[in-house]
């Protein structure tokens, strides 16, 4: 996790995801949306995506949804 003066956070995705990947199964399997950023402008060949920050209850549901896949 990258700092951030935003409502977003920037991290970076771990093998064995991408974050092309990752993003896809967030959104089919749990309707959360997040950016893969891979295909952006300095960020060819790197593994990051962004996530907005949301209220408590969106927030513990896309971490839920994250721990399955660590």
């Amino acid at each position: 996790v990258y700092p951030s003066q935003s409502n977003y956070i920037m991290c970076r995705v771990s093998q064995p995801w991408t974050a092309k990947e990752l993003a896809t199964r967030l959104l089919t399997r749990h309707r959360i949306l997040i950016k893969a950023l891979s295909q952006k402008q300095g960020f060819e060949g790197k593994e990051y995506v962004r996530i907005a920050i949301k209220d408590s209850a969106e927030n513990d549901t896309l971490i839920k949804a994250l721990r399955a896949y660590v």
